[in-house]
């Protein structure tokens, strides 16, 4: 547990250093300008981009408390990309059934640069990596010990990881595949349940998404 803990706080101090020092940059930008506005301003603008609205939805509120400075903006991004070196400890230790494997996994993650990057801007896709890891621990935990608490956990955040990017159904779709591959008995009836709340709760933003492309608007 130590060990561990250790693990975190280096990667949160690696992500957090000089945090503010780079100004916004274009992309940044971008999500600065969508935050502008009521929170109705802010899922309007998005109903033309090329993003689902689950990361702005939260920085929305988040902006609303702590403001637009450079800081304020990147920090979700360093959190949720520490939450993912504990989320891969756990999906590693699931995976191999050994602890020092998966303490050595959470480290690479914790100094690995190209995280350290993305964890220090203003964009969505720290989030996407946290939900994207956190979805394939609770599917693990799922197939083996298919209860409600995985069920839901399993549910939501793949849920918000295919509200977070369109790339989170890739993510489905892998799972999808390995589901039908796994080798022991399969919870298909609660699986069944999972799949048909993420879809009936992701057609409202499917339904703009492929009305924009129909008609050719937005990006």
């Amino acid at each position: 547990a130590l060990t561990l803990a250790g693990i975190l706080l280096l990667g949160f101090l690696l992500r957090i250093y000089k945090l503010a020092a780079p100004s916004l940059w274009h992309d940044e930008l971008m999500t600065y300008a969508r935050l502008q506005g009521s929170l109705g301003d802010t899922i309007h603008t998005l109903f033309v981009s090329p993003f689902p609205p689950f990361y702005y939805i939260f920085m929305k509120a988040w902006t609303t408390i702590f403001g637009f400075s450079e800081f304020s903006l990147r920090f979700p991004s360093v959190l949720f990309s520490t939450l993912t070196i504990y989320y891969v400890f756990l999906l590693t230790k699931k995976i191999t059934n050994n602890q020092t494997t998966a303490l050595i996994a959470s480290f690479l993650l914790a100094i690995f640069t190209f995280a350290i990057n993305y964890a220090q801007e203003a964009k969505m896709y720290a989030m996407l990596w946290c939900f994207a890891v956190a979805s394939w621990y609770y599917f693990l935990e799922y197939m083996k010990r298919p209860s409600t608490k995985n069920t839901w956990y399993y549910t939501l955040t793949t849920l918000a990881l295919v509200y977070t990017l369109y790339l989170g159904w890739l993510f489905l779709l892998t799972q999808l595949i390995c589901f039908f591959l796994y080798p022991q008995k399969k919870p298909i009836r609660q699986f069944k349940r999972s799949l048909l709340i993420i879809v009936l709760a992701y057609l409202p933003w499917a339904y703009w998404a492929l009305s924009n492309i129909i008609s050719k608007s937005g990006i």
